[in-house]
Formats: C-alpha cells, sequence, structure tokens
C-alpha cells in the first residue's frame, strides 16, 4: 500500500511542472496581439516614408493616418505626391484623392492590390484593420521569446495566408510575412525600435521587403497618439479634398 501511494505522489510531482508550462492558447495570444495592435477607440500617427527602387534610387514622403474602427484616412502631407489622400471606409469601400485632377475616386476592386504611392504598400495592406477578423491563428512552434504563427486567410483576408513572430511578454508583432495561395512570400514586415508611446509600446521603424525583388519601404513613426476622440464625420470624402 505504501509503494503504491508513493507512486501516486511520484507522478504527481511530475505532473505539476508539466501543468504548470502549459502554453497560452495561440488563439488568445492571437487576440492580444491584435487588441495592442489595433484595439482603440481611435489612432493618429505621424509616418515618414522611404521608397528603395530597384535602381538604387529612393522618394520620401511624409503622411498623417488617422484610424477609427474599420475606417481610416491617409493624408500625405510632403513631397511630389503631397495633397494626395485614401479614405478607407471598409475593406471594400476605398476612395482617392489626387490633387492634379481635383477629383475623388473610388479604387476599384481589382485595383487594390496596386502599389499605393510606390510604395511596397497596397490599397490592400492600408485597408487591412483587423487580424481575428480575417485570420484564423495555427501555432507552428514556440521558443523562450517568440510564438510563430501559421494563419489562414477567412472571407475579406488581403492574402491568402500569413506567417506571424509574436513577441512574448507583451504580444507585439516582431515580424510578419503575406503569403499567396501557394505559400509563396508576397512581402515581409519587420518592425524593430520599439519605443514606448505615453504608455504604449510600438515599433517605431518597420521595414516592408518584397519577396520577389530588393525592393522595399521603410516607415519611420514620428508620433503616434491614442483615443483622442476622433469624429466619425472626420472620416468623409470633403476631409480628403484638405489639400487642394
Amino acid at each position: 500500500m505504501k509503494t503504491a501511494l508513493n507512486l501516486v505522489m511520484a507522478i504527481v510531482v511530475v505532473m505539476i511542472p508539466v501543468l504548470a508550462a502549459a502554453s497560452e492558447p495561440i488563439e488568445s495570444v492571437f487576440a492580444k496581439m491584435d487588441k495592442i495592435t489595433n484595439g482603440y477607440e481611435d489612432s493618429m500617427m505621424d509616418v515618414h516614408m522611404t521608397i528603395y527602387n530597384l535602381d538604387g534610387s529612393k522618394k520620401t514622403y511624409d503622411s498623417e493616418i488617422y484610424q477609427k474602427g474599420l475606417k481610416r484616412l491617409l493624408k500625405f502631407t510632403s513631397g511630389e505626391i503631397k495633397g494626395m489622400a485614401n479614405l478607407i471606409m471598409s475593406p471594400s469601400e476605398v476612395y482617392a484623392y489626387l490633387p492634379s485632377q481635383k477629383k475623388i475616386r473610388r479604387v476599384a476592386p481589382h485595383k487594390m492590390g496596386q502599389s499605393l504611392a510606390g510604395s511596397d504598400m497596397t490599397s490592400d495592406d492600408a485597408a487591412f484593420a483587423s487580424w481575428v477578423e480575417v485570420y484564423e491563428p495555427k501555432l507552428e512552434k514556440e521558443d523562450d521569446k517568440f510564438w510563430y504563427v501559421y494563419a489562414t486567410g477567412k472571407k475579406g483576408a488581403p492574402y491568402p495566408a500569413a506567417r506571424l513572430k509574436i513577441q512574448k511578454g507583451d504580444y507585439l508583432l516582431a515580424e510578419y510575412q503575406f503569403l499567396n495561395a501557394n505559400d509563396g512570400l508576397v512581402k515581409t514586415y519587420i518592425c524593430t525600435d520599439v519605443r514606448n508611446w505615453s504608455g504604449i509600446k510600438r515599433a517605431r521603424h518597420i521595414t516592408i521587403q518584397d519577396g520577389q525583388s530588393a525592393h522595399k519601404t521603410t516607415l519611420e513613426l514620428k508620433k503616434f497618439k491614442v483615443n483622442q476622440g476622433l469624429k466619425d464625420d472626420f472620416f468623409s470624402k470633403r476631409q480628403l479634398e484638405w489639400g487642394r
């Protein structure tokens, strides 16, 4: 009897550290990452963009980006495209204002995948506002620092699949890749230089690397504010013509 009791106690002792080391469900990790990335009443960013072309030349632009829910307003404030703006009412309803034409045009669905201002971003990228809404996560592996996630796109996803590298401890995105239907690499986002913006951690520098060439774009965050009380009517066609 004593031998049997000792055996049971030994099993319990062995199981305790195993239970304590149980990993957090990847659905929970994914939701927390998305909330930290997008889960604010509204947000405002000043971004300095540099586009590195294949011929060695580069262009720079400054922009302001406002977001509330699925709505976004992107205004270019410098360079040859100063005054150009995009209004995103939803991933399927996007408008563009071109100062040279002084007209507002709706972006056709078949043009959502085209480059935005010559960068490695597209209108699809700019309209993407929630991971949990359009991707289903699956844990591929993990180590002491990161969760490595494969995400399958659902209806409305900008790309068929994605791979993400999520940092343990603060649930920040360190890197993510968008993939085509054959799991081929479309582009990579690398997030570095995490700063504290009034209590909120955010990467200050993002590199967007094309999956098939040396073309790339960098985004440098100059300002980041959240929960400023932006009104719904701020995201309107009238706001697109601010620079005319």
